[in-house]
């Protein structure tokens, strides 16, 4: 039986706190990989957990230690990668492209010719929970409101930037906005300090079960035109529907677009490596499956693509090794 989201970011916080010294490459033995990650309510924090959990049960035949660490989310975990204080991150699908491109908010940084991809995670819808009772029933509703925008940085704000000029709006028509963290933002909506947060997230997610538990709230629905068209023009993003009933109080599905989760890393980090990570996922994948409820669809032919930058030569031959052929 697949764990509930709570228990599976408890249970991987201890992987984080072990030797704290040793997280960051900066600071890592020769056989310890630091993966970063995202706030630690949310799931990239359990998922690079879970990546861990695999790499370490064969440490003391490998050699190699994997640790995670919490950060501010996608674009900080693609900085740090270009500037070698993290070895692997977990990072949205959308930010991968663009940074292996230098566009969006990569550009004044160029393309990041030396970013690699090892295997994409699970599906992460842009989500809009909103108070019941603010009036708010579309994207376009939030003209007025107090929103939380999420951290600077972050995937989550990156994304949610995007969402606002694919709707012609600016910062200046909300009625105010916050950059609060994952746990931050639960409980300023539920204060009534807020009335509405955004959120890139898989699902189910621990930030949304705690505002859920806590407090009135629904899912807003963000489709229409402008998300039919932006979908049509990035190949990075899809039509993704969140199931009804996974909160408190929560109903039917509600539709919205969405990225993937990419474990990444960059040309530098050694091919034996990259191997023996990937290896030890992919290669005992039922294993892995059960380590969070976001996996329980994944399967491992549709983990590895290169349509976003190129899959790392130490993941290819692990790949190549399990039978497993990338998808186009």
């Amino acid at each position: 039986m697949c764990w509930n989201i709570k228990h599976a970011a408890k249970a991987f916080v201890a992987v984080a706190l072990i030797a704290p010294a040793l997280l960051g490459h900066a600071q890592a033995g020769q056989g310890d990989i630091a993966i970063g990650t995202g706030g630690v309510t949310g799931i990239y924090y359990p998922a690079g957990g879970a990546i861990c959990e695999m790499v370490n049960r064969e440490s003391q035949a490998t050699d190699l230690r994997c640790f995670t660490e919490s950060t501010a989310g996608s674009i900080a975990n693609i900085r740090a990668l270009r500037d070698g204080s993290l070895d692997f991150a977990i990072v949205q699908s959308d930010w991968v492209y663009h940074a292996y491109h230098g566009t969006s908010v990569f550009a004044s940084d160029g393309p990041f010719d030396g970013l690699r991809v090892v295997f994409e995670l699970h599906s992460e819808p842009f989500t809009l929970v909103a108070r019941k009772g603010s009036g708010i029933i579309g994207f376009e509703d939030l003209k007025g409101k107090k929103v939380n925008i999420g951290l600077p940085g972050s995937g989550q704000r990156s994304t949610m930037d995007v969402v606002m000029k694919a709707y012609g709006m600016d910062y200046d028509a909300l009625g105010g906005t916050t950059e609060l963290s994952e746990t931050g933002m639960a409980k300023a909506i539920c204060n009534g300090e807020i009335d509405a947060m955004v959120y890139t997230v898989g699902h189910p997610a621990a930030a949304i079960s705690d505002v859920a538990n806590n407090c009135d709230v629904e899912l807003v629905n963000v489709e229409g035109p402008a998300i039919d068209k932006l979908v049509s023009e990035n190949g990075f993003y899809q039509k993704v529907s969140i199931p009804g009933d996974l909160y408190e109080g929560t109903g039917s599905a509600v539709n919205s677009f969405g990225v993937r989760a990419v474990l990444v890393t960059t040309a530098k980090e050694p091919a034996g490596t990259v191997n023996r990570l990937t290896t030890d996922v992919l290669g005992h994948f039922a294993d892995f499956a059960r380590l969070h409820d976001s996996f329980s669809v994944l399967k491992p032919e549709d983990m590895i693509n290169d349509h976003l930058a190129p899959i790392h030569e130490g993941a290819l031959s692990a790949i190549a090794a399990l039978g497993l052929q990338p998808q186009p």
